[in-house]
C-alpha cells in the first residue's frame, strides 16, 4: 500500500468514528441529500465511486447501523429504510432500496452491476448478492457472467441466502433460509433449496385476519413483551379487548377500538401521564386531542405513531419489529 493510500485509509477510519450528526453534516455540505432523523452508526461511512456526493440520496427516518461500508456510483435509500451492522455494499454501480426496506446484519452486496431493492423488502442476516461471476481470466477462456439484481416489493429473503448475477425476483416472494437463487423467480412464489425450487405460492400462506384475530395477536405480543422484560415492565391489566403495561411512571394502554373522544379523559383519570395509546384505526379527532393533551399514540392499522416518542415506546416499537410490524 502506497503512503498516500495509507493516509487516506487512516483519515477514512477516523471520519467513520465521528458522531452521526457530524458525518451527516459533512455529507450535506458536499452535496448529498439526506432527510430528517437519519442515523449513521459508529465506524460507518459512504463513499461515492467517481460520481460525487450529489449522487447520495437518503430519505427520512433512515437508520444505518455500525460498521456499514458503502461504496457506489449512486446511492438511493427510501424513507424508513434500515441497514443493520457490518453490512457491506461495495462496487462501481448503483444501489437502490425503496421505502421501509430492511437489511439485516452482515449482508454483502457486490456492485459490479446495479442492485435494486423495492419497497418493504426484508433481507435477513448473512445474505449475499453477486452481480458478477468470474473464476479466471476471460482471455484464457474462463467463463464469466455479469448482470444486475432486482428484487421487487414486499419480498422476504431468509438468512444466509445467495443470489447470483442477472436475477429478477418478483414481488411478494418468500425465499427460504440458505436458498441459492440461480434464475428469475416469478411473483407470489415460495422457493427453497440449492438451487432454488418452487414449493408453493405466497398468497396461500397469507391469512385474512378479522379484528378479533388481530386483537388476539396484539395481546399475545404485549404478554410476550412483559414476559421478556419482567424487571422493567409490569402488566397492570389484561382484559378481553384491553391490555395495560407500566414502565416506571409511564403507562401504555392498548385497546382494540378507540372511537370516541371521551375515552381519552377516562384513561387519563385512571392512569395519569405520561401515557401512550395503542389501537387500530385511531380517529383523527382522537389523535388531535392526544397532541393537545401531550399523549403519545401508535396506530397499528396504519403502522404510524405520534411525532413525539419516548424510551418505552421505542422499546415497544423494536419489539413489534420481531413480528414484522414496522411503525413509521
Amino acid at each position: 500500500m502506497s503512503f498516500i493510500k495509507y493516509v487516506k485509509k487512516i483519515l477514512l477510519i477516523c471520519f467513520s468514528y465521528l458522531p452521526s450528526c457530524i458525518k451527516i453534516f459533512f455529507y450535506r455540505i458536499m452535496g448529498a441529500t439526506i432527510g430528517k432523523n437519519v442515523e449513521l452508526g459508529l465506524g460507518s461511512f459512504i463513499i461515492p465511486y467517481f460520481s460525487g456526493f450529489k449522487k447520495i440520496n437518503i430519505g427520512n427516518n433512515v437508520v444505518i447501523g455500525d460498521y456499514v461500508h458503502i461504496l457506489s456510483k449512486s446511492l438511493l435509500i427510501g424513507d424508513d429504510g434500515q441497514i443493520k451492522n457490518n453490512t457491506h455494499i461495495w462496487g462501481q454501480s448503483n444501489f437502490t432500496m425503496g421505502n421501509e426496506t430492511y437489511i439485516d446484519k452482515e449482508c454483502r452486496f457486490d456492485l459490479r452491476r446495479d442492485i435494486t431493492l423495492g419497497k418493504k423488502v426484508v433481507i435477513s442476516g448473512g445474505s449475499w448478492f453477486f452481480t458478477h461471476m468470474v473464476s479466471q481470466s476471460v482471455l484464457e477462456g474462463a467463463p464469466s457472467k455479469f448482470g444486475p439484481i432486482i428484487i421487487e416489493d414486499r419480498t422476504y429473503m431468509g438468512a444466509n441466502s445467495l443470489v447470483l448475477p442477472d436475477i429478477t425476483i418478483g414481488h411478494d416472494v418468500i425465499i427460504g433460509a440458505r436458498t441459492v437463487v440461480t434464475k428469475n423467480v416469478n411473483p407470489d412464489i415460495v422457493v427453497v433449496g440449492n438451487p432454488a425450487r418452487e414449493i408453493g405460492h405466497t398468497s396461500q400462506r397469507i391469512k385474512k385476519l378479522t379484528r378479533e384475530d388481530k386483537n388476539m395477536f396484539v395481546k399475545n405480543i404485549f404478554n410476550d413483551f412483559v414476559t421478556m422484560y419482567p424487571e422493567q415492565l409490569e402488566l397492570k391489566s389484561n382484559r378481553e379487548n384491553c391490555c395495560v403495561i407500566k414502565m416506571d411512571s409511564t403507562h401504555i394502554v392498548y385497546h382494540s377500538r378507540i372511537d370516541y373522544d371521551a375515552f381519552i379523559d377516562t384513561i387519563i383519570k385512571k392512569y395519569g401521564k405520561p401515557l401512550t395509546l395503542v389501537s387500530f384505526d385511531i380517529p383523527d379527532s382522537v389523535k388531535k386531542i392526544c397532541t393537545v393533551q401531550d399523549i403519545l399514540w401508535i396506530d397499528l392499522e396504519t403502522s404510524t405513531r405520534s411525532v413525539k416518542t419516548n424510551k418505552i415506546n421505542r422499546f415497544l416499537e423494536q419489539f413489534f419489529g420481531n413480528y414484522g410490524i414496522k411503525i413509521s
